[in-house]
């Protein structure tokens, strides 16, 4: 199944990128990070009822995980769309 991100989610992922390679001096952490949290939803494509089922985020939504950042989806037609990327330490349901 194809990944769509919607553009929140591009962004939350580009301010992982930028949080960790700029604020922590770690751009090869960065770096890599992106590529598991990029990994992680490409294997939720190919897995779409994997996750937890979060109705109450949305009509069909689901979240996942990867290390500490919450990743929440929804399978749409033949394809999932990722909508938030966030860390699971902060409050994630009241920014989603």
């Amino acid at each position: 199944m194809p990944t769509i991100w919607t553009s929140q989610a591009r962004d939350d992922l580009r301010s992982i990128g930028m949080y960790i390679g700029r604020k922590e001096r770690r751009p090869a952490v960065a770096a890599r990070v992106m590529r598991e949290i990029r990994e992680k939803c490409d294997h939720y494509a190919r897995h779409p009822h994997t996750g937890t089922s979060r109705p109450e985020l949305g009509e069909g939504c689901r979240l996942g995980s990867h290390s500490r950042w919450v990743i929440l989806f929804r399978p749409i037609n033949d394809a999932i769309e990722i909508l938030r990327i966030l860390d699971g330490a902060q409050d994630y349901e009241s920014l989603i």
